[in-house]
């Protein structure tokens, strides 16, 4: 190759950088998009009858939101700021919604943990012994 030619390619990359990174930037969003929505079905799914509809409903409806969101921004040349909005809320919603499973869960696991509580154990006393350290 040719100092000329590889001037032009260097050119060329430099040029295109910035497209580069626009493309970058919106697949990985929608991958971000792909990723949230299909694991808050699966916590939806998971979830079943653990919560009722009404704990629920904001969470769907967040999801459907996105999944409209990222139909709308199929496009290479797509605006991403809803899509990137949509994804917030329903990172925010499925949060709350993991929230409630959780302290509806945690009074469970403190019965369990006062069983364990009784079992005797005593604490002992210990002296850290330094090699170095003779007398």
């Amino acid at each position: 190759m040719s100092d000329e030619e590889i001037e032009k390619m260097m050119n060329d990359a430099k040029a295109n950088e910035e497209a580069d990174a626009k493309k970058k930037e919106a697949v990985d969003t929608r991958n971000k998009a792909d990723q949230l929505i299909f694991q808050t079905e699966k916590t939806l799914e998971e979830v079943g009858d653990k919560l009722g509809d009404d704990e629920k409903k904001p969470t769907q409806e967040a999801l459907d939101a996105l999944k409209k969101a990222k139909e709308a921004a199929t496009a290479e040349d797509a605006d991403l700021t809803d899509l990137k909005a949509k994804s917030e809320e329903l990172t925010k919603v499925a949060g709350e919604l993991a929230m409630k499973l959780y302290q509806q869960n945690a009074p469970q696991s403190d019965d369990a943990d006062a069983d364990k509580k009784d079992d005797n154990t005593v604490d002992g006393d210990f002296e850290e012994v330094n090699p170095d350290d003779k007398k």
